[in-house]
């Protein structure tokens, strides 16, 4: 376990990453985004390992669940071309960045205090998170789409 001052962390322990980082990947990528920041806040020792899980699960059924509505108001018929309203993409963006970085910052700098010399984790780790974490939550609701549509008969 990793003691006041010193460098070494825990074993199997990543250190984590920048809350700068961190929080530009929310910006282009809002659900991986949310999803990294609650794994970086838990690699910082600022949630415990069930919260992680709940609070993981409960952003991507969010995130499922918005991006299912937006996609229904979007294209309300799967056999007429959807409007696109690039507003509302830059909001959600800019809200998930901003929230992401507030509650990374006071714990990664109390995190930082304690390990001056560790290193954080790598850019290329927190991308391919935050791609695997959005690919998972749009995949849901892609399916959350399809299955809206059938049973509004509109998939025949």
């Amino acid at each position: 376990m990793q003691q006041q001052g010193t460098t070494t962390l825990s074993p199997g322990t990543r250190g984590p990453w920048s809350p700068a980082l961190v929080a530009f990947l929310a910006f282009l990528a809002p659900p991986g985004g949310a999803m990294l920041t609650v794994d970086n806040l838990s690699r910082m020792g600022g949630l415990a390992a069930e919260s992680k899980t709940r609070t993981m699960t409960a952003i991507a059924s969010i995130f499922a669940a918005g991006l299912t509505l937006l996609l229904v108001l979007a294209q309300p018929h799967l056999n007429r071309p959807p409007s696109e309203r690039p507003s509302t993409s830059l909001a959600i963006s800019l809200g998930t960045a901003v929230a992401s970085y507030i509650a990374q910052r006071r714990v990664f700098w109390g995190w930082r205090s304690g390990h001056r010399t560790t290193r954080t984790s790598s850019t290329a780790s927190a991308l391919l998170l935050t791609v695997l974490y959005t690919a998972i939550v749009f995949v849901a609701a892609v399916v959350l789409r399809l299955i809206i549509a059938a049973v509004m008969g509109d998939l025949g």
